[in-house]
C-alpha cells in the first residue's frame, strides 16, 4: 500500500501528525510512518500523499462496515421476497439448554469448516419426532453462518406454497432467490399439503437448490424409511432429491421439548394463580 493513492488529497498537518525536519515529510505520530513520499517526474522532485498504517487500518475498517451493510441489505431483500419468518434470528446457541452437546458441537464444526463443505456441497437432513430440537439447531446454524458472512437463511415450504397460490409473487424471482443462498434451511419438509399443485411447488424449490450446487439443510418429522420408500410418485421424486442432497443425516429422538416447556408453563401458572395450593375450579 506504500504507493501513490490518487484518491488521497494532499496531506495536511493534523493533531495526529508532524513534519519530520530531516525529510521534510508529514509523518504519523502514532505509527511513525510517513504520510508523504518523494517521486521524480521529468526530473522534477515532488511530494505526493500516501497512507500510513493508521490510515490504512481505518480504511480497512470502513470498507468492512460497508461490506456488512451491503450484506445485510442483500439478505433483507431476499428474505422479504421469500416471506421469511424472521423469528429464526432468536434461535442462537446462547439459548442452547445443553441437553444435546453432540449437536451443539456438530453445528460449530460445520460452521468452522463451511468453506470446504460448501465446495463439496455437503447438505444435512435433520429428521425425527416433533419437538426434539431440529428447527432450533437448524436456525442456530443459520445464525452462526450469517455471523461468518455467509448468505444463509431459512424458508418454509408451506408458506411458499401458499404464496404461489395467491399469484402475488413473481414465481421465477422466487426460484432464482432460492438458488442464491450459500446455505439454506428448508424447514418442516412433509408438512405441506399434498395437493398436485403443492407438490409441484415443493419440487421446483428443492430442484432449484439441487441445481444451485449449494448446501441445504432439511428438517422433517418424517422418518428416514418413509423418505426412502414412499410410494406416491409426486413425493417420491422430491424425497429422492432430498436424500441425494444430504449426505449427512442426523436423527433427533427423545421426549418433546415442547411438551416439557408446556408443562413448565402450566406449573408456573398454577403457582401464580393458586399460591396456597388450592385446586383449579
Amino acid at each position: 500500500m506504500d504507493g501513490i493513492l490518487n484518491v488521497l488529497p494532499n496531506q495536511q498537518l493534523t493533531e495526529d501528525s508532524f513534519l519530520d525536519k530531516k525529510t521534510g515529510l508529514i509523518t504519523c505520530k502514532s505509527c511513525g510512518k510517513r504520510r508523504e513520499k518523494y517521486i521524480e517526474i521529468l526530473g522534477v522532485k515532488k511530494k505526493v500523499p500516501i497512507m500510513c498504517r493508521c490510515q490504512i487500518a481505518a480504511q480497512v475498517s470502513a470498507d468492512k462496515i460497508d461490506e456488512q451493510r451491503a450484506f445485510k441489505r442483500r439478505l433483507t431483500g431476499y428474505e422479504r421476497l421469500l416471506n421469511v419468518d424472521l423469528s429464526y434470528k432468536q434461535m442462537t446457541l446462547s439459548k442452547d439448554d445443553g441437553t444435546r452437546p453432540q449437536m451443539t458441537d456438530f453445528i460449530k464444526r460445520y460452521t468452522n469448516h463451511f468453506d470446504d463443505l460448501k465446495r463439496d456441497n455437503i447438505g444435512i437432513l435433520f429428521y425425527g419426532s416433533v419437538g426434539t430440537g431440529k428447527t432450533f439447531f437448524a436456525h442456530a446454524l443459520v445464525n452462526m453462518l450469517q455471523d461468518k458472512g455467509v448468505l444463509a437463511s431459512s424458508i418454509s415450504l408451506a408458506t411458499l406454497v401458499s404464496l404461489f397460490q395467491t399469484f402475488e409473487i413473481d414465481r421465477r424471482a422466487v426460484i432464482d432467490a432460492v438458488k442464491v443462498f450459500e446455505f439454506l434451511v428448508i424447514d418442516d419438509l412433509g408438512s405441506e399439503r399434498f395437493t398436485s399443485f403443492g407438490l409441484e411447488v415443493v419440487y421446483a424449490i428443492v430442484d432449484a437448490r439441487l441445481k444451485s450446487n449449494r448446501p441445504t439443510l432439511f428438517t422433517t418429522n418424517l422418518d428416514l424409511k418413509t423418505l426412502e420408500t414412499v410410494d406416491d410418485i409426486g413425493r417420491r421424486r422430491i424425497y429422492d432429491r432430498v436424500i441425494e442432497m444430504t449426505p449427512v443425516k442426523l436423527k433427533f429422538s427423545g421426549a418433546s421439548k415442547r411438551a416439557g416447556i408446556s408443562e413448565s408453563r402450566k406449573a408456573k401458572a398454577r403457582q401464580l394463580m393458586y399460591p396456597t395450593g388450592g385446586d383449579e375450579t
